[in-house]
């Protein structure tokens, strides 16, 4: 996997799509997509081990793969401490989303897919799904 020692902080800021704007001195920073002019936020999901395959194989699906499966409906439980954690950053307006699959092993999170980043209707469905 490439860039699997970057946090996705760091992955995500350097994205043509995207902007980091300081605040209050420079200790405060906002990242913006800038086609939408759309705030970031970031957010960690936890899931237990029985939908570690399934949550491998969505991520490292196709975009209209994702899409089909967020408009058939089918959402993961979120659980409050599990094994694996979906760390993303997405656009308020829900027109972008970069995220990351995570697995707990060796009393650690360590990614298990690369960095995507989604926009338009794909990171919809995408957001439609986990957030």
């Amino acid at each position: 996997m490439e860039n699997d020692y970057l946090g996705l902080w760091t992955i995500v800021t350097r994205h043509q799509d995207i902007s980091s704007q300081s605040k209050f001195f420079g200790l405060i920073s906002n990242l913006i997509y800038m086609p939408t002019g759309s705030k970031l936020r970031f957010t960690t999901k936890y899931y237990v081990p029985k939908w570690g395959n399934d949550l491998k194989a969505l991520f490292t699906k196709s975009e209209q793969a994702i899409v089909k499966q967020a408009d058939e409906h089918f959402f993961f439980d979120n659980f409050p401490n599990g094994n694996f954690m979906l760390e993303l950053f997405y656009a308020k307006d829900k027109q972008f989303v970069a995220f990351r699959l995570h697995q707990f092993s060796n009393l650690d999170y360590h990614p298990i897919t690369d960095v995507r980043c989604f926009t338009g209707n794909a990171a919809e469905a995408l957001c439609r799904m986990v957030i």
